[in-house]
């Protein structure tokens, strides 16, 4: 009987040798982050997160540059106004950030008008890439923030669909892409590249 039962492991164990290695790709739930206006921190649960990089927009553009819209600084942030199709910011290049250690980008901002259509995706360029539709975060919430409320948009660059460049490169520049159309207008208070 012990010879039978092992006989039978045995060919258990031969014919799911053969059997393709099949790479399980599990989709992470969504972070519970927010902010902190109190403490002016970013907060998953009771702890602070661990800023790699920051933009505060009080007065100063901090070298945001933009695409297809124009940008105003204000006391209360930078004021991205869509003047074309597919506007948006960048950051500086040459950020030389470790996307290892670098897992969310957040976005603080108010939406203040309103385009017929929304984007937010969020493009990235490495030291050896520029930005494609491969190096893309979509954010979470993914609907159109509404008028009037201050919305935390949250880019996790750890789920499967933002390619893994991320986790194994120096992140050169981000590009947060905001209304598909003009017209669209949106007060950005901060964007932050943290750790978790």
């Amino acid at each position: 009987m012990r010879l039978f039962l092992a006989a039978v492991i045995l060919l258990a164990f031969v014919t799911g040798c053969d059997k393709p290695n099949v790479e399980r790709v599990s989709v992470l739930e969504p972070p519970q982050i927010r902010w902190d206006q109190e403490t002016r921190q970013f907060r998953s649960g009771p702890h602070p997160l661990q800023i790699v990089a920051a933009w505060r927009f009080e007065n100063a553009t901090h070298g945001v540059s933009a695409v297809n819209a124009s940008l105003t600084p204000t006391p209360d942030g930078l004021r991205v106004v869509a003047t074309a199709n597919d506007a948006g910011i960048r950051t500086p290049a040459g950020l030389r950030l470790n996307g290892r250690y670098a897992d969310l980008v957040l976005v603080r901002l108010t939406r203040l008008a309103e385009a017929p259509s929304w984007d937010g995706s969020l493009y990235y360029a490495t030291d050896g890439q520029g930005e494609s539709a491969e190096r893309r975060a979509a954010p979470q919430p993914a609907s159109s923030p509404p008028i009037g409320v201050p919305t935390l948009l949250i880019y996790d660059m750890k789920q499967p669909s933002v390619g893994r460049a991320w986790r194994r490169s120096q992140i050169d520049q981000i590009r947060l892409d905001l209304d598909n159309e003009a017209g669209g207008a949106v007060l950005i208070h901060e964007i932050a590249i943290v750790r978790r």
